[in-house]
């Protein structure tokens, strides 16, 4: 009978090697560690400027330097309309309903450094500073009234005022990742701009990265 039984022990044990060897590197898959990210973020966004929220679409790559450390580059965009006024007026034989727009796009080209606060196999918490360059470019109505056009019909009219600029300044990011499998991470993050002369952009959203 002890026979029997140090044989199946002696045949169980390649089988058992094999097992945890499997075992280990399923686990040891997010250990490893990829070189390169892209990231896709969608994110809310408030803009200081005339209190206007809307989306704010960001693609970013990041490159790992370390265990701990990372730096990226990243390309945002923020675009913004919305009817500030609406006056509906009787023209000759119509009803008219006459808007008027305010409109902002601002492009924003990122540099971050990051550290990785918390970098597990499943769990990542990366914390970035760096610096923002935006562009901005808005269309802003001053001054809205009743012209008289040659048919004797009286029309409404919007002045508008356009605003184009350059914004640079600080930025800080702070994030927090799941790795779903070993390249492929959902985040949650927030970030946040200094103010500048345009633009005072302050977010929170989504984000998807791909690791290679």
């Amino acid at each position: 009978m002890k026979q029997h039984f140090f044989r199946a022990m002696l045949l169980a044990l390649p089988l058992l090697g094999a097992l945890h060897l499997s075992a280990q590197n399923k686990t040891d898959r997010f250990a490893i560690q990829p070189k390169n990210t892209l990231i896709v973020g969608m994110n809310l966004a408030v803009n200081g400027s005339h209190d206007q929220l809307s989306y704010f679409y960001r693609n970013e790559y990041i490159r790992r330097f370390s265990h701990l450390f990372e730096g990226g580059v990243s390309l945002g965009f923020f675009n913004y309309q919305d009817s500030p006024m609406t006056i509906t007026y009787w023209n000759g034989h119509n009803n008219v309903v006459y808007k008027t727009f305010i409109q902002t796009s601002i492009v924003s080209l990122d540099i971050t450094g990051y550290i990785d606060v918390v970098n597990t196999r499943r769990s990542l918490l990366r914390f970035g500073v760096g610096y923002s360059l935006r562009f901005d470019q808005s269309l802003i109505p001053v001054d809205t009234y009743l012209v008289k056009n040659s048919s004797g019909d009286f029309l409404y009219t919007t002045d508008y005022h356009q605003e184009k600029g350059t914004d640079g300044g600080v930025l800080v990011h702070l994030g927090y990742g799941y790795h779903v499998t070993p390249r492929f991470t959902t985040a949650v993050s927030a970030r946040y701009y200094s103010e500048g002369k345009y633009v005072s952009l302050s977010m929170v959203g989504l984000e998807f990265s791909y690791s290679f």
